[in-house]
C-alpha cells in the first residue's frame, strides 16, 4: 500500500487537537481496512476561509445505495463481516459528530470498486 500526504504548513485548524486526531484516525482506519492494495492519500489545505482535510483511497468503495446511510451509528455496509474484521459501524458516525461540534462538514464520495474520498471542512485558526 502506498501512503501519500500533502500538508500545507501554513494551515492551522481551529479545534481540539485530540478530537481532530480522532476524526482523522477514524477515517484512516476505514481507508486502511478497505484498501487491500493501492493508495491512500491525505491532504491538508486551505480553501477560502476554511481548512480542508481530504482522505482518499483506492479501496473497494461503497455502492450508491449505502452512501446515504454510512454515517448512521452502527451501520455497516457488509454485515457478513465479524466485528473483529469490519469494525462496529461507529467510526464514521463519531467522526461526523466531532466535525459538527467544530462547526464543520464531513462529506463522503465513493464509487464501488474505485475508492472513497472523505472531505472534512473545518474553521481555520485566525490570528488577531
Amino acid at each position: 500500500m502506498d501512503l501519500q500526504y500533502r500538508l500545507d504548513p501554513e494551515v492551522i485548524i481551529n479545534g481540539d487537537e485530540g478530537r481532530i486526531e480522532q476524526i482523522i484516525q477514524n477515517i484512516m482506519d476505514n481507508s486502511i481496512r478497505y484498501t487491500a492494495e493501492g493508495r491512500i492519500s491525505i491532504r491538508l489545505s486551505q480553501e477560502k476561509d476554511k481548512c480542508v482535510i481530504q482522505i482518499e483511497d483506492t479501496g473497494i468503495g461503497i455502492s450508491e445505495e449505502h452512501l446515504s446511510k454510512i454515517k448512521q451509528r452502527f451501520y455497516r455496509v457488509n454485515k457478513g463481516r465479524t466485528r473483529s474484521d469490519g469494525g462496529t459501524g461507529l467510526g464514521l458516525a463519531i467522526a461526523e459528530k466531532l466535525v459538527k461540534l467544530h462547526q464543520g462538514e464531513l462529506t463522503v464520495l465513493s464509487e464501488l470498486n474505485k475508492g472513497t474520498t472523505v472531505r472534512i471542512v473545518l474553521p481555520l485558526f485566525e490570528i488577531r
